[in-house]
Order: C-alpha cells, then structure tokens, then sequence
C-alpha cells in the first residue's frame, strides 16, 4: 500500500536519469506520514470514498464499452450495442432494416452478475457509436427505421 505523506522537508541529492548522466535532483521526505484508523469506522470511511471517487465497475466497463466502440469504428464496422435480454418486439426486424439499408449491425454485451456494469459498456458503446451514425446518416435514421419496423406490423 502507498501511504501518502503530507509535510515534505526537501533535500538535495544527486540522481542518476536512464541514460546514466548525473544530474542534480531534490528529494522530498516524509516528516510526518498519514496514519490509517485503527476502527471499523475508518476503513469504511476509506472504502466508502473509493466508491464516491468512481471506482466502480460500471465506470471501467463505460470506459471499455467506449474503447470497443472506437476499435470497432477503426475497423469499419458500425453497432449499435444493447443489453443482452433487453431488445424491443421488434428487435430482429428493425437490425435486419439497419443492416440492410445502412450497413448498421448490432452487439450484445452481458454480465449477469451486474446487470448496471452491462448497461454502462452499452452507454460508453453507444456514446461513440450513435455519435457516427448520427454524422452519417442523420439523427432520426433510427426513429424512422423504428417507425418503418411498427408500421410493417400494425398491417
């Protein structure tokens, strides 16, 4: 575990970089470390602030599911990305429209055991991916293609 230290008293020392030049450098020493509570209280206190920093799950996984979404753009590919279990009565009609008509297929993506990370990679996915299509297509090609779908099948 890092401790942090938050009084430094500076001291000069001579460093050596990578390429082996001496160079002249200051050091920071600690003079007075961070001391951890001793109490249930206080490793919940630590727990309970990684939490509210973002360290979650469901940030990584938005993180991720943007990351995918631009390799996938890199290779040419266009998704719209949901959640594995979560698709309209309509689902298999309007992504064989999309496919057919504008070249747009579909990805799943699930995590059982937390269904909130599964749906952050769908927003992260879909933040980078319906931004693209939007530019290529125009910002209701989904609404009409949805509205083709239903109108196909009220007759």
């Amino acid at each position: 575990m890092i401790l942090i230290w938050p009084y430094f008293r500076p001291s000069t020392i001579d460093v050596a970089s990578l390429n082996g030049v001496i160079i002249r450098g200051i050091k920071m020493l600690p003079t007075q470390p961070i001391k951890f509570p001793g109490s249930i209280f206080g490793y919940c206190l630590i727990i309970y602030c990684i939490f509210i920093l973002g360290c979650s799950r469901e940030r990584e996984e938005y993180w991720n599911g943007r990351g995918q979404a631009e390799n996938d753009l890199g290779l040419g590919l266009m998704r719209i990305a949901y959640v594995d279990g979560e698709g309209s009565p309509y689902f298999w009609d309007y992504t064989a429209l999309l496919k057919n008509r504008y070249g747009i297929s579909w990805t799943v993506f699930s995590l059982p055991a937390n269904s909130d990370a599964a749906k952050a990679w769908v927003r992260g996915y879909n933040e980078i991916a319906l931004t693209n299509i939007y530019r290529k297509y125009g910002t209701n090609v989904l609404v009409k293609t949805m509205a083709e779908v239903q109108k196909l099948h009220d007759h």
